[in-house]
């Protein structure tokens, strides 16, 4: 008797197990369907210092971030205003001077 409960049991867990990995399988299958929500644009490119962040305000600014990991980094956080980036909020804030506490000195 034991072992038919045993089998039972153990059938009774199998398919449990199946219908989950079905149920998933279907879900994956959604997941990969994708949609098209919109275009690629290109705003800026950028030569020289490698960007590492680059973020969008509400307003539909774009801010980018330079970190001084020893490329030539004329200033660390720029705004791309039309075809160029421009230091943010100014050329002074963004000079590499350690002495200044007031300075952007890597972002």
């Amino acid at each position: 008797m034991n072992q038919v409960k045993y089998l039972f049991a153990l059938f009774f867990l199998t398919a449990i197990i199946f219908i989950q990995q079905a149920s998933g399988t279907a879900q994956t299958r959604e997941l990969q369907v994708s949609q098209t929500v919109g275009e690629l644009e290109l705003v800026a490119t950028f030569d020289g210092a490698m960007p590492a962040g680059v973020t969008l305000s509400q307003e539909g600014r774009i801010f980018v971030t330079f970190p001084r990991w020893g490329d030539d980094v004329p200033f660390t956080v720029g705004e791309v205003i039309e075809d160029l980036v421009v230091p943010y909020p100014n050329a002074e804030i963004n000079q590499e001077n350690s002495a200044d506490r007031t300075a952007l000195l890597s972002v």
